[in-house]
């Protein structure tokens, strides 16, 4: 399981996120504007410092409503989402980036690469490690517009774009919302309400900073950046012969 990170870093990096389309979801119930969330007849305690968040069926829908926008409500997407400041899922980011991409490609791939940095960092603080479905849902659900991502993708804007978050202050840590939004769509929060549970505790959903099995996911993840941009650059250089990258 540790190596699951890795895992879905090839399956993006290779394209897999950029095929495929996601059924519609089910009728979401809304956050509590409180420390607790709702998913259907459970709730979850939020970690400490971070905005509570909606959970994974109110987040995918919502997404859904973004991505189905028409290129004509680019600025209203994109100021949407800005308004949202750092309590935006991260795949909110990817979107932005994707519009913003239409009239800067280099702000939009750093917006669509930090958006999804930020969601794999998201993921390694689920102890459930099921919810990490939850991340090619995600992709998937923004990476409709094929030729759009492919563009926002290509390895001359995707290189400078990681160089940037990572030359960052904590751009990984960057996002305050809840990672209620994706660790709700594991197993463990439909059983539990299966059971009839009324609420997780936060240890029951949350993976410490100190949790063996975050910290190898962060540093695999760590690794899986600097292998893509090694490749990126390796890209390049055959591309550019005599340039330096």
């Amino acid at each position: 399981m540790m190596g699951v990170f890795r895992q879905g870093l090839v399956s993006v990096i290779a394209g897999f996120a950029l095929g495929g389309s996601c059924a519609d979801v089910a009728h979401a119930v809304q956050a509590f504007g409180a420390r607790t969330v709702v998913v259907p007849a459970i709730r979850a305690e939020v970690e400490p410092d971070a905005e509570p968040t909606s959970n994974w069926a109110a987040f995918q829908k919502q997404l859904e409503e973004f991505v189905a926008r028409p290129a004509t409500e680019d600025l209203a997407v994109i100021q949407e989402v800005r308004a949202m400041g750092k309590s935006a899922p991260p795949p909110f980011l990817m979107e932005m980036g994707k519009r913003i991409a239409r009239t800067d490609s280099s702000e939009g791939a750093y917006w669509y690469r930090l958006g999804w940095v930020q969601s794999l960092y998201t993921a390694g603080r689920c102890k459930d490690r099921s919810a990490l479905g939850g991340l090619t849902i995600a992709f998937m659900t923004v990476a409709r517009d094929r030729a759009l991502v492919q563009a926002v993708d290509a390895p001359d804007l995707r290189l400078p774009a990681l160089e940037r978050i990572l030359q960052e202050d904590g751009p990984m840590e960057g996002s305050k919302t809840s990672a209620w939004w994706l660790c709700s769509h594991g197993m463990q929060a439909m059983t539990a309400a299966m059971s009839g549970s009324t609420e997780l505790s936060l240890s029951d959903w949350f993976a410490a900073e100190d949790d063996t099995q975050r910290l190898a996911a962060e540093a695999e993840l760590a690794d899986g950046l600097q292998q893509l941009m090694a490749r990126d650059r390796a890209a390049l250089a055959t591309s550019r012969p005599g340039q330096t990258n």
